[in-house]
């Protein structure tokens, strides 16, 4: 069963600018397996 990750601000600002880099450098679709991803993990 996934654990519930509690984000603070500053990681959650992290992770908009990675996303940003990740559709300005790659593509939508990039950001939502990414993103895919990220829900398996947590």
């Amino acid at each position: 069963m996934p654990k519930n990750v509690v984000w603070s601000p500053l990681s959650e600002k992290d992770l908009e600018l990675l996303l940003g880099y990740l559709h300005t450098a790659w593509n939508e679709q990039i950001v939502h397996q990414f993103l895919d991803e990220l829900d398996l993990l947590y």
